[in-house]
C-alpha cells in the first residue's frame, strides 16, 4: 500500500528487533519494550529533519500501526540514527 502522510506525519517500516547485539550483549524484554527502530518510507508537506530512507528511533508506544508499518509524528521520534 503506498500512502502520503499528512502535516508532520512520518510513515516508517520498523526494523526486526534484535536479541542479541553484534557484540554478543543479550538484550533483556524490557529494554526492546522502550523504543524501537526503523526505516521512513515516507514524509509529510511538514515535516523539517526527517528524510525518505531515514534510519529513526522511537517510543514503542507511538504511532499508529497499518498494515504492519507504522505512522508516526515527527516531534515522537527520538533519533535519526
Amino acid at each position: 500500500m503506498k500512502l502520503k502522510p499528512i502535516g508532520n506525519r512520518i510513515y516508517l517500516q520498523p526494523s526486526p528487533v534484535k536479541e542479541i547485539t553484534d557484540s554478543g550483549i543479550i538484550i533483556v524484554n524490557t529494554i526492546k519494550e522502550q523504543y524501537s527502530t526503523g526505516v521512513v518510507l515516507a514524509v509529510g508537506s511538514k515535516c523539517l529533519v526527517v528524510k525518505v530512507d531515514d534510519s529513526v528511533m522511537y517510543t514503542t508506544t507511538s504511532g499508529t500501526n497499518v498494515d504492519g508499518n507504522i505512522i508516526i509524528s515527527e516531534d515522537e521520534l527520538l533519533a535519526i540514527i
